[in-house]
């Protein structure tokens, strides 16, 4: 039988911000980079190190190291120093399908443009895998995906293969027995810094020297050890190895066993060569050696046989500390981000590139620069600790300002497009103060719905009603109106000064009909039209169209009608307030909770508007919530992983306040509802 062979794998996980801002974090990536740049100058031996399959990090490393690109791009060319595919390290269920895809295809491209893209599906980041991800790394030559989220060693070995949702397969691989840092914590940590892998205390007696600032407002700082003392305890060495090499002969699949060696923030350590060395003594039935990622998952691919296959998302969650989780609950952490994101998101992917692309094709320059910006800003969002919300309060902040960066983007672009577009409409036969309005479907489907407008029209026009008339047609769109004002508008030209242009704005609410896909109608006000008139109110706080009947209550729940079916739905919108002792990760509820419900609680019902094509009720609730959580004064760092301190929640209490707003638009089986929290 031949030798198992044992692959050390050098490795970080690199949180482009998490623990800390991101500048700090990239002062730390500078540090890490520099160090490893000077091991793969000076040791051949150290074959190869992966950077978390991400390129993002080289362009953070880059902007305040750029004398170094060339050494990057020797070692990415030879591949030694493994990057991409990814461009940021994405927490898939956070974000949307076509950003995926648009991640790994602006980390080849980076990656590309250092000389080498590892064609390996890294994935250990996320928490947990869509169902869809075999068929993206597919699409882009990718035919193993390495994870550990959402799959367990009770379901499978090490590897397996991976099914999508369309059939699509790749080999799966959890990597070891450790996942992504089985060799550093079993291995490197107690040979090297003395600690074992559960060990994450220190002590004042260790030597070094814990440093931080020591002003009040730093009081909460990490400590920082500097002037680390060195170890390197080799009496620990031939039961740390040969205890690692039992863990993973258990859940290989081949004789090729990865031992991979890194952690989160990790910084690269030549003494890795050293440690390998030493251990060849005590593995007498191994091969022991650094390697490569890419070289290891071809010998596994080729020797790897009758695997399970695993279908569907990867959703299995593990245990820890006595509560089995996944970290899902991410999901609900930061929603200002997440909506944030998701707005982006369709500013980019629906709205900017498409009518880019439309205008492109009447003549206008693509603006391909000022898109990419915008993807590259997004993407960079798009890193799993960011996204999910799961790090420090200065990374919302900037995620904040970030994604209204791609917003801005995506709305300067979107208006030039449309700008170009509508000049290219034939308005020749209407006079110069004839107001036009042109209503775009960026939907792949055609679309009949009440939407709202904001017009600016000549001052001083005799009529006081007015409709709009569809151009191609001559249909006439009826109008429920809303407000009319006199406005002082803002002209500007390139060629001249700023200008100012009296008239008159109105808001009001139209129903448009059978929008093209991808199309457009044309409307031009027309003075001589009447104002629709009547009313979606039926009763008190009710309203109804030709589909639904909606009633809401004195405590703001809502009791719905399906017209069509005969069914009804009551006690909806009720607010449910518990208890949260968690963190970023996790929602863990205080062991006794108190669960307090909106249900006869203090509301404010308000009609805001009423009119034949919709209406609108607002609602103000106040709860009254327990303040806090009170704690048992156990150790909540231990809370991190799902353990702590919380008993209760406390005595105290104060008010919670929240405002919803109800629309029900004519002709939609569909009720509106925008919260606000305040």
């Amino acid at each position: 039988m031949k030798k198992y062979e044992i692959h050390v794998i050098s490795n970080t996980h690199w949180d482009r911000e998490w623990l800390y801002n991101f500048q700090e974090t990239r002062l730390m990536l500078v540090e890490m980079m520099d160090g490893l740049l000077d091991i793969l100058d000076s040791e051949p031996a150290y074959k190869s190190y992966v950077l978390d399959s991400q390129t993002v990090v080289l362009e953070d490393y880059l902007e305040l190291r750029p004398e170094n690109v060339k050494r990057i791009k020797k070692h990415v060319q030879c591949g030694r120093l493994l990057v991409g595919p990814w461009y940021s390290d994405p927490e898939s269920f956070s974000v949307n399908g076509e950003s995926l895809v648009r991640n790994l295809l602006m980390g080849h491209k980076i990656a590309h443009s250092f000389g080498n893209v590892m064609k390996v599906g890294y994935t250990p980041f996320g928490y947990g895998q869509n169902s869809q991800m075999p068929q993206i790394y597919q699409g882009f030559g990718i035919d193993t995906m390495l994870f550990y989220h959402g799959v367990s060693h009770e379901e499978v070995k090490n590897e397996f293969i991976f099914e999508g949702a369309d059939g699509t397969q790749v080999m799966g691989s959890q990597m070891s027995s450790g996942a992504r840092y089985c060799f550093y914590h079993n291995v490197y940590r107690p040979v090297v810094r003395g600690k074992s892998i559960t060990e994450r205390t220190y002590d004042w007696r260790e030597g070094g020297m814990p440093f931080h600032l020591a002003d009040p407002a730093r009081a909460r700082d990490h400590h920082r050890l500097i002037n680390s003392p060195a170890k390197f305890e080799e009496e620990k060495l031939q039961q740390c190895v040969q205890s690692l090499m039992a863990a993973e002969k258990k859940v290989a699949t081949t004789r090729y066993l990865t031992f991979m060696s890194g952690h989160d923030s990790s910084i690269p350590d030549k003494v890795e060569l050293e440690l390998i060395e030493k251990a060849k003594k005590y593995l007498h039935d191994a091969e022991i050696f650094h390697s490569s990622l890419p070289e290891l998952m071809d010998k596994i691919k080729a020797e790897a046989k009758n695997l399970t296959v695993l279908k569907g998302e990867r959703r299995t969650p593990k245990l820890m500390n006595g509560r089995v989780h996944l970290y899902s609950d991410v999901l609900s952490s930061r929603t200002r981000m997440k909506r944030q994101n998701a707005r982006a998101e369709y500013n980019l992917q629906r709205i900017a590139e498409p009518f880019a692309t439309i205008a492109n094709l009447l003549g206008v320059v693509y603006p391909a620069s000022a898109l990419e910006l915008a993807w590259k800003t997004l993407l960079k969002c798009h890193a799993h600790d960011s996204i999910a919300g799961s790090g420090v309060d200065d990374i919302e902040r900037d995620m904040m300002h970030r994604l209204q960066q791609v917003n801005n983007l995506c709305d300067s672009c979107t208006r030039r497009s449309l700008e170009a577009i509508q000049l290219q409409i034939d308005t020749s036969t209407l006079g110069n103060d004839t107001v036009v309005l042109t209503v775009y479907n960026p939907s792949p489907f055609e679309r009949t719905e009440v939407l709202s407008a904001v017009l600016d029209i000549p001052p001083g026009v005799a009529f006081s009603e007015f409709s709009l008339i569809r151009m191609h047609d001559g249909d006439e769109a009826k109008v429920q109106p809303l407000l009319r004002k006199p406005h002082k508008a803002v002209v500007n030209q390139a060629a001249d000064a700023t200008l100012m242009m009296d008239c008159e704005q109105v808001h009001f609410h139209f129903t448009v009909r059978k929008i093209p896909p991808m199309g457009y109608v044309t409307y031009r006000l027309n003075p001589t039209g009447h104002f629709l008139r009547g009313s979606l109110v039926s009763g008190q706080n009710t309203m109804e169209n030709e589909y639904l009947h909606v009633r809401i209550a004195s405590d703001g729940t809502l009791t719905m009608q399906n017209k069509e079916t005969g069914q009804q739905f009551s006690g909806l919108h009720l607010f449910e307030d518990g208890g949260e002792a968690g963190n970023s990760w996790m929602h863990i509820e205080p062991d006794l909770d108190e669960i307090i419900y909106s249900s006869g609680q203090k509301t404010v019902i308000t009609l805001i508007e009423n009119g034949p094509l919709l209406a609108c009720y607002q609602v103000e609730y106040t709860m009254t919530i327990p303040a806090g959580i009170d704690y048992n004064g156990s150790d909540k760092w231990r809370s991190l992983d799902g353990a702590g301190g919380a008993v209760k929640r406390s005595d105290q209490k104060t008010s919670f306040t929240s405002t919803s707003r109800f629309t029900l638009r004519i002709g939609s089986r569909v009720l509106d509802i925008r919260t606000k929290f305040d």
